[in-house]
């Protein structure tokens, strides 16, 4: 029982992983990452953006399992954006969206008992 994350729009990012500013948004390399509750852990690029947190966070995680530990599912949704004429002064609205649907909360279907309205007579 839980629930799925279908993430509709995963960004790639556009720059090579040998570049001098990818450590600085390294946390955008998955679109999805696991780590164990930790309240000083805020923000996926890290207190202050030049340290890129999550990958860090991710590395110094206990190799354990996360059976009974609270967890952050951190989705790293957004866009790469390349400028056009219509985004000076204002960018325009860009849509990002994603789905968490609940997964196994029933042993069946409980619409298999209601009345199907193609037999009413």
């Amino acid at each position: 029982m839980g629930y799925r994350l279908i993430a509709e729009n995963p960004i790639r990012l556009m720059m090579n992983k040998d570049s001098p500013i990818h450590p600085k948004c390294a946390f955008v390399d998955h679109t999805v990452l696991v780590t164990p509750y930790q309240e000083d852990q805020l923000y996926a690029g890290g207190a202050y953006l030049n340290n890129s947190g999550l990958p860090v966070w991710v590395a110094n995680a206990p190799d354990s399992n996360l059976v009974e530990t609270d967890i952050v599912l951190w989705h790293v949704f957004g866009l790469t954006h390349i400028p056009r004429v219509e985004d000076f002064p204002v960018m325009s609205a860009e849509t990002v969206s994603f789905w968490l649907r609940p997964v196994n909360f029933f042993l069946e279907n409980p619409a298999l008992d209601v009345p199907s309205f193609l037999n009413i007579q």
